[in-house]
This record gives structure tokens, sequence and C-alpha cells, in this order.
């Protein structure tokens, strides 16, 4: 009979801790071996099915297997891998949350929802097509995505570069609530289809959200005393509504194709280096509310005849009023115009202070 000292017992106990803790840090591989539901046993190598939580486990989708994901899966681990050459796919609400892990792969994911927080090791190549994409981290993105309904850019910078791309459907909303989203060498953002940007919670600098050819309306609801800072001149084909904060044109012209709605805490400052024009199919739901000290260039109004255009606190304008068409109504408003005034609209208001023309007032 053999005798073991306390000596090998330890080393044998060390041995089996560390096989123990190896185990732990890598986990599982699950491999899919053929098309089906992601729950289903007869999708995966051994039948055994993958946890919808993986923390130290991997999952592989090879070329040519597609695996519909009929439950949400969440990767939560550093160790923990989702790799997709083949297709994760949905034919529900079903959706991905990545808070920590690595998401790589060059196939093809199509999904409900996509969460990307600040634990994401993001080397997926492939395409991505999502209802819903929020990103709460700091990405580099070789990827090809489309977003048909919200691209909520929460915290971080999402960076297109390499052929990494972005592109909206026609009627989704950027929602900017922390993050920004910037374009690197070999990146692109199609921003050509009708789309809108909302911008929630501090002070944020306008970046290429605001750039698309498709940009229709823009909501601006900041926290009091918070601003949005144009970078460029913007010209919207829908709505400008300021529910709250300030829009600084920052020298930058702003053209709005449609309606205005306005809170009493959301306002506009500009210099005289700025350009305002409204062309609007009926009169405007509220009203351009101006900062104190705000000033323009030029104001450009452009109605069908007896609807109004309204405006609200302190404005001078170096160049001209241009009333092409409609009504130019100033409601409380202190309004200093030191150019001319020109075409066949009517400006009524009180605390109009012009050269040598005349203004109809009410």
């Amino acid at each position: 009979m053999k005798h073991f000292t306390p000596f090998i017992l330890k080393k044998v106990s060390l041995i089996f801790s560390l096989l123990l803790l190896a185990g732990i840090s890598y986990g599982a591989v699950f491999t899919a071996t053929a098309s089906g539901n992601f729950s289903s046993s007869a999708t995966w190598v051994g039948g055994i099915v993958p946890p919808t939580t993986l923390t130290t486990d991997v999952i592989i989708i090879p070329l040519g297997i597609t695996v519909n994901l009929d439950e949400d899966l969440t990767i939560s681990g550093p160790a923990a891998q989702l790799n997709v050459n083949g297709s994760l796919m949905t034919n529900d609400s079903s959706s991905l949350v990545m808070v920590q892990g690595t998401l790589n792969g060059t196939g093809t994911i199509a999904l409900n929802t996509i969460d990307l927080k600040a634990g994401t090791t993001f080397s997926f190549a492939g395409t991505i097509l999502v209802k819903e994409l929020n990103v709460d981290a700091t990405l580099i993105s070789n990827a090809d995505m489309t977003v048909d309904k919200t691209l909520g850019l929460q915290s971080g910078d999402l960076a297109l570069t390499s052929g990494g791309s972005v592109s909206l459907s026609p009627d989704a909303t950027i929602v900017i609530s922390g993050g920004t989203m910037t374009v690197g060498v070999g990146g692109s953002a199609d921003l050509s289809t009708d789309y809108s940007v909302v911008y929630d919670g501090a002070s944020f600098t306008a970046g290429i959200e605001l750039t698309g050819s498709g940009l229709k309306d823009l909501e601006m609801s900041l926290d009091p005393g918070s601003t949005l800072t144009l970078s460029s001149d913007v010209t919207l084909d829908g709505k400008l509504a300021l529910n709250g904060g300030t829009l600084s044109l920052a020298n930058n012209d702003l053209v709005i194709n449609g309606d205005i709605s306005s809170s009493t805490s959301g306002k506009i400052f500009s210099t005289s280096l700025s350009d305002i024009t409204l062309n609007a199919l009926s009169s405007t739901t509220g009203s351009l509310t101006f900062e104190a000290y705000s000033e323009l260039k030029d104001l450009i109004i452009n109605l069908p005849p007896d609807y109004a255009a309204k405006i609200e606190g302190f404005l001078t304008l170096h160049g001209n009023l241009i009333l092409d068409s409609g009504i130019l109504q100033m409601d409380n408003a202190d309004v200093e115009i030191r150019g001319d005034i020109s075409g066949s609209g009517i400006v009524i208001g009180h605390h109009i202070t012009t050269g040598d023309i005349m203004v109809k007032l009410d």
C-alpha cells in the first residue's frame, strides 16, 4: 500500500486547483454545426446549448451556418467571445448585449437591438443589420452597419475606419446623450435618407450627424444652462424643436424648411455672421426665442400669405430683414434692424427699431 506525503498531497491539490482555474478562465467552447434556433440542441456540436449569459465561454458560428437567436443573449465577461463568421439573426425581437467580452468575425448579424457597452472589444468586420444600435463605449469599427430605427450614441466615440460604415434607413433617428460618431480614413457615414437627430442631456458640439443631406428634424432637449454648438451650416427639411437649452449658431447659417416648436427654456444664440432662413408652408407652432445680445446678419422669411412666423427675445439685425412672403410676428421681442426691409410680407410687433424704414406695427 502506497502512502502519500503531505508534500505530494499539496502538489496534487495545487495542480487540481490550477486546472480548475484554467477551466473557469477559458470556459467552454460552443460551435454551431447546423443552421437552426439558438435554443435547439440540434444546432450545436454535442447537442449542448450555450447559456444565454456568457462570462467565460466562447460561441462560434462558422461560415455557412445561420443561427436564429430566439432568446436574448448577453456577453458579460472579459474572457467571453462571440465569433460570427456565418449568420446570427432573429425572427422575433431578440437582442444582443455586450457588457464585456469580444465580438468578432466577418459574417452577418441581424437583430432587433444591439447594446455595446464600455467593456466591449469590438473586432467584428462583417455586416450588422439592426433596428436599434446603442453605443456606450469608445469603439473603432470596421463593420458595415445599417440602422433601421435608432442609433443611440450614449458615451464614448463610434469611430468608423478602414471600411467601417453606418447607414440609416428612411426616418431613422440619431439620439445623442453623451457620445459621438466620427469618420476616419476609409470609413463612411451614409446620411442621405430622411433622418432626425435628438440631443438629450448636457452640452454638445454638433458633429457629422448634422451634415447629412437627408437631415429632416432636429430636436434639442438639453439640461438647463446647456448648449448645442453648431460646427457647420445646417439645413433642416423638417422641424426644429427647441425643448430645452440653447442652440448656438457659432457664426454658421441655419435654414429651416418646416415648422418650429419651442418651450420657454429653448432658445437661440447667434452672431452677426449668421443668417437664418425660414421656409414654411404654414404658421409656426412656436417661436424662435433669442438669447440676450443675439445678432444676425440677415433674417429671411418665406411663408404663404396670411401665415406667420414668430420670434421672441433680443435681436440685432446687422444686415437685412427679407420678407419674401408671409407675416413676421414679434412677440415679446426687442429687435433692432440696421439694414433694409424688403419683400411683400408684413412685420407685426413691438419695440422694433429701424433706420429710415416704415414698419407696420400692431
